[in-house]
């Protein structure tokens, strides 16, 4: 092989291209030889992953107690998986939950041995949601309603980690059963293999699986005597109200009654714009008892939360009187011009402190 030496190169750029074939002969050989060398089994010493459980793996159910208000509770968790079954009877998707069930007293019989004084028909059961749409029920769950919620600090920051649960005195166990619910596609609800998760998005097939989920927990568990309730937070107040009309028309399942948390049924309650001064109207009683909560109300209102709600539910009979009035546009007459504007001053003088309201809730308009 002959490498022309050109005018201007040195010999090491003569001498690279010999270092470079030589490498790529080296590997090549190499390659061939390991090809007749009999190389051991290979061992699978991989650790084995974790995965999410199915319907068919039977619930796990342990027993606690907490304390609430200086007595201790005792209680039942259970999570689980529950399916939603195709016309074939073949598993579409399995759905996750946990749920809380609070150990009835146990009153001694005729013979003084305790017996279970547990009635489904006594007890309610509290179906419990979030939104999203996507959302898991962690957030009802550790956050607000569960027997034991993430430790917070006292002005409602996030703590340093390690992360702690604490009791929750707040828990709505004292009122009822609880069970908590992750649509498929959240938390650790999936579809099964080869179904897509697709099927189950959108406002009616949401509620068809949430309704059917439902209907199984209450057969499944003896509960069709009991009060049931639902219990939705933010787009979840859209799912509770479908599922009202779902469960009592295909299923038969009459409710109790709705909880609904940080409800919304209509965007122009809670959306101020340059033409929409409704939310100023909605706003104020939440605004007054947040206010009162922080001790920033003035002195005469914030004596009494009642009162202080009394005297703005009041001063916002003027204020809605006062958006019918906006609304009118220019359809109004003279007279009737005279008369906003003298109902406007008045809004002002009832609306005293908004602007306190506005800061304590951390809205600020």
């Amino acid at each position: 092989m002959t490498v022309p030496f050109h005018a201007g190169s040195s010999p090491a750029d003569c001498v690279r291209p010999f270092t470079a074939l030589f490498v790529f002969v080296s590997l090549l050989m190499t390659a061939r030889a390991d090809e007749g060398v009999a190389k051991p089994a290979a061992t699978d010493n991989k650790t084995p992953v974790s995965r999410v459980p199915d319907a068919a793996e039977k619930p796990v159910v342990t027993a606690h107690s907490i304390t609430v208000e200086g007595r201790s509770i005792s209680y039942h968790a259970e999570a689980g998986m529950l399916p939603l079954l195709k016309e074939d009877g073949a598993a579409k998707a399995s759905v996750f939950y946990v749920a809380y069930t609070l150990d009835p007293p146990r009153e001694p019989d005729a013979t003084g041995t305790p017996g279970d004084a547990f009635d489904a028909a006594q007890r309610p059961l509290l179906f419990c949601f979030n939104g999203g749409p996507g959302a898991s029920a962690v957030w009802l769950h550790l956050g607000g309603l569960g027997p034991r919620r993430a430790k917070m600090n006292d002005d409602g920051s996030l703590p340093a980690p390690p992360f702690q649960l604490v009791d929750n005195e707040s828990t709505a166990l004292l009122a009822a059963d609880l069970v908590f619910i992750d649509p498929v596609a959240t938390g650790y609800s999936r579809a099964a293999k080869d179904e897509k998760p697709e099927q189950f998005f959108g406002k009616g097939p949401d509620i068809d699986a949430i309704a059917e989920f439902i209907r199984l927990y209450t057969t499944r568990h003896k509960r069709w005597r009991s009060p049931k309730y639902l219990c939705g937070e933010s787009y979840g107040v859209f799912r509770a109200a479908g599922l009202a009309s779902t469960l009592q028309d295909e299923h038969g399942m009459f409710l109790s009654g709705l909880v609904l948390v940080s409800g919304l049924v209509d965007f122009e309650t809670i959306r101020t714009a340059p033409c929409n001064d409704l939310p100023f109207s909605t706003f104020l009683p939440s605004f007054t008892a947040v206010a009162h909560a922080h001790k920033r109300l003035p002195p005469d209102l914030q004596q009494s939360l009642p009162q202080a709600i009394a005297n703005r539910e009041n001063g916002m009979q003027l204020f809605d009187q006062h958006l019918a009035d906006l609304y009118k546009s220019g359809q109004i007459s003279g007279t009737e011009a005279l008369r906003l504007a003298t109902n406007a001053e008045a809004v002002a003088l009832s609306m005293r402190g908004m602007s306190t309201l506005d800061t304590a809730s951390g809205l600020v308009r």
